[in-house]
């Protein structure tokens, strides 16, 4: 079986890859590579996508929050008391209780 993680030679490459990245940015006026690809966007600067990320997570933190007592609530029902959900029984719970809505309309 073939492993998934990077080959080590290619290390090199991508940090040499950011390091040029980084150096003609700063040539270029700019504080970051960052800086300089976000310049012409709508967020702008790296502090705006951070502050957005910021909003959206502590928006979004009631719903996750219960979304996965909903998952665990149908695991336990499947599978009895088996501990905790691990990241693997999302989707599987996530598309069964998908299914469940749609019938019971």
């Amino acid at each position: 079986m073939q492993s998934n993680t990077a080959v080590p030679e290619n290390l090199d490459v991508l940090d040499s890859l950011v390091r040029s990245r980084h150096r003609h940015s700063v040539l270029l006026g700019y504080r970051s590579y960052a800086h300089r690809v976000l310049s012409d966007r709508l967020v702008e600067t790296p502090e705006k996508v951070a502050e957005f990320l910021d909003s959206m997570e502590r928006g979004s933190r009631d719903v996750f929050r219960r979304d996965m007592e909903e998952i665990a609530e149908a695991k336990r029902r499947n599978e009895g008391d088996s501990g905790d959900v691990e990241p693997w029984d999302v989707p599987y719970y996530t598309t069964l209780l998908r299914g469940r809505r749609r019938r019971a309309r």
